[in-house]
């Protein structure tokens, strides 16, 4: 391969030069060029048999075809045929050629110093595991009367849903049957406030024993109850019943007597629960009808 691969050819020059030659004598003109910016310190052989094999010619028209064009254009020495211009285009475009190369090979060693990967290795600093903080929960909130403060951890999150869908079993409520990881994430933040498992079931044992959760209202889920507002009104006792009314009697009875119906009433609102409840009874009759 030649140490210059590119041949530069001033036309202009080209032609005022070499106007008068013929195709013939152009064609081969171009050959001899070529044949000196390839060869070692542009210079070929002055040889008549190493031209004649160079050019795949016998010797007798190297003396024709070949010789005529080195007597006019190029300079001979004895030993050594040399073109002067083109040695001259030849030593500038090897300088302009090594200074491109230079400037590529600072700009590569500048951004190799620059590179991130060549960055001293950091010593890792161990990431300390946050303590979760224990939440405190109300006394008479817990089914036993003691007072819990616990952290919550995947197990306790999946006995949490675990006692959901046990509820739901009960109450009719859609189970939880995927639990994905926005899920586990709000089931654990809802446990952080009711200081784990048992505050969760006292939750749950809320839900359970409102009627408008359970009998009047049909959008109670999983979902629903993991918002963390919906949660925390759960927890305040805005779902709970208020006072138990017996058909056919309108004086109020403690809470826990027997009654034969129990209607959430809140405080200006009867007629509208009592609405809610003669729907809901309407639909568990259409239901029950139509599972017969």
């Amino acid at each position: 391969m030649a140490e210059l691969p590119f041949f530069p050819l001033a036309t202009d020059a080209y032609l005022a030069d070499c106007a008068h030659l013929s195709d013939a004598e152009h064609g081969r003109y171009l050959l001899l060029l070529i044949a000196l910016w390839r060869a070692p310190n542009q210079r070929l052989p002055n040889d008549d048999e190493w031209l004649a094999r160079r050019f795949a010619r016998p010797a007798g028209r190297i003396q024709a075809e070949i010789r005529p064009l080195i007597q006019e254009f190029c300079q001979c020495d004895g030993n050594w045929i040399r073109q002067k211009r083109l040695s001259r285009e030849f030593d500038y475009a090897s300088t302009r050629s090594q200074k491109q190369r230079d400037r590529a090979k600072s700009r590569w060693e500048k951004g190799k110093d620059g590179c991130r990967g060549n960055a001293p290795t950091p010593t890792p600093t161990p990431t300390p595991t946050p303590t979760p903080t224990p939440t405190l929960i109300k006394e008479s909130d817990l089914p036993n009367g003691r007072v819990v403060a616990c952290a919550t951890d995947d197990g306790d999150t999946a006995k949490a849903f675990a006692l959901f869908n046990d509820a739901a079993k009960r109450t009719g409520w859609p189970a939880a049957q995927k639990i994905d990881a926005d899920r586990k994430k709000a089931m654990r933040a809802r446990l952080k406030e009711v200081a784990g498992l048992d505050g969760f079931a006292v939750a749950l044992g809320k839900a359970e024993a409102s009627q408008f959760l359970t009998e009047i209202w049909g959008g109670f889920s999983v979902d629903w109850m993991l918002k963390p507002k919906n949660f925390r009104k759960l927890m305040e006792g805005n779902y709970d019943i208020r006072s138990e009314f017996s058909e056919g009697s309108g004086a109020a009875r403690p809470l826990g007597a027997a009654t034969t119906r129990t209607v959430h009433v809140a405080r200006g609102n009867d007629a509208f629960y009592e609405r809610l409840a003669h729907i809901a009874a309407r639909d568990r009759a259409n239901r029950e009808r139509n599972g017969s």
